[in-house]
């Protein structure tokens, strides 16, 4: 992808901005004055505008009214913007859905660029300082102190905890070239994400099995996915984890650096004569179909 398009961001002048696509070809007027009439004026005070053709752009203020109401809010998005996510454009981070049985993050590379170079104490504040939002009753200290160590990056502010962690990755792609289908392989030094918010034992994060087990597909947008761990229906929790994406989101568009995918090692991990397969052809050829989106 050319051109990177955050699906969400968090400012640090506390301004949330949404970026939906919409069907170039198709009036957007309906969509718009259905989110304008739940999120604009008559309820959250948020901008709805329609951007390059084919964005639909929500901004606003995260008020306590906002962060009060983060169910109703959530839901809105979740109807109105963030099923449709048909995009001519690569994201930092995603989120698909705060349906409590199918929730997690996506992290693209702009996201992976910023977890890997790290973020200094005040930028950890500034994230963990969002995800505190939507919980303002939460007893605070005189002084607000805030664990903070930069590497690797772990840091403790209330009741939200952010770390960067040596990931153990291991990427895994196919190719088919002349007559031959190759497995390769990666093992990138990339860091992973943690995060911790309000709840029992509420975590957002990778498991080692899904490090190890990332699969490029040909023709699709890189990453991988982060899964939501005991949100159960808590919406204030997701809420929280948005909110600290998007400021890691926001800083991650300051970065200009090689797309991390672009650097890695690949070794041949399998070479398989195609012409050679027999019984095993039908096999090999449907796990590259449904593994890699690969046609052989």
């Amino acid at each position: 992808m050319s051109r990177v398009i955050p699906q969400f961001t968090y400012s640090p002048e506390g301004i949330f901005t949404f970026n939906a696509p919409v069907d170039a070809g198709v009036s957007d007027i309906g969509l718009r004055e259905r989110s304008e009439a739940l999120l604009g004026d008559g309820m959250f005070g948020f901008t709805v505008n329609r951007e390059d053709s084919d964005l639909l752009v929500v901004t606003g203020e995260i008020t306590d009214e906002v962060c009060e109401s983060a169910d109703f809010f959530l839901s809105v998005l979740n109807n109105v913007v963030i099923a449709r996510e048909d995009i001519d454009a690569d994201r930092v981070v995603s989120m698909s859905s705060f349906d409590a049985n199918n929730v997690h993050a996506f992290v693209h590379p702009q996201l992976q660029k910023l977890l890997n170079a790290g973020i200094n104490e005040d930028e950890a504040r500034r994230v963990l300082e969002a995800m505190m939002l939507p919980f303002p009753k939460y007893p605070r200290d005189g002084d607000e102190k805030m664990y903070f160590t930069p590497d690797p990056v772990i840091a403790y502010y209330l009741g939200a905890n952010l770390i960067f962690r040596d990931g153990g990755f291991n990427v895994v792609r196919a190719r088919s070239e002349e007559g031959h289908l190759y497995i390769e392989e990666a093992k990138p030094d990339w860091k992973d994400l943690g995060m911790g918010t309000i709840g029992n034992s509420v975590e957002l994060g990778t498991s080692a099995n899904e490090r190890m087990n990332l699969r490029i597909a040909t023709g699709e947008r890189l990453g991988y996915r982060m899964t939501l761990n005991n949100v159960l229906d808590d919406q204030k929790a997701r809420f929280s984890f948005m909110l600290g994406l998007g400021a890691m989101a926001h800083m991650a568009m300051e970065i200009d650096a090689p797309n991390p995918y672009d650097e890695l090692d690949w070794q041949v991990a399998v070479a398989t004569d195609l012409d050679e397969l027999g019984a095993d052809d039908r096999l090999v050829r449907a796990r590259a179909r449904m593994d890699f989106g690969l046609e052989i």
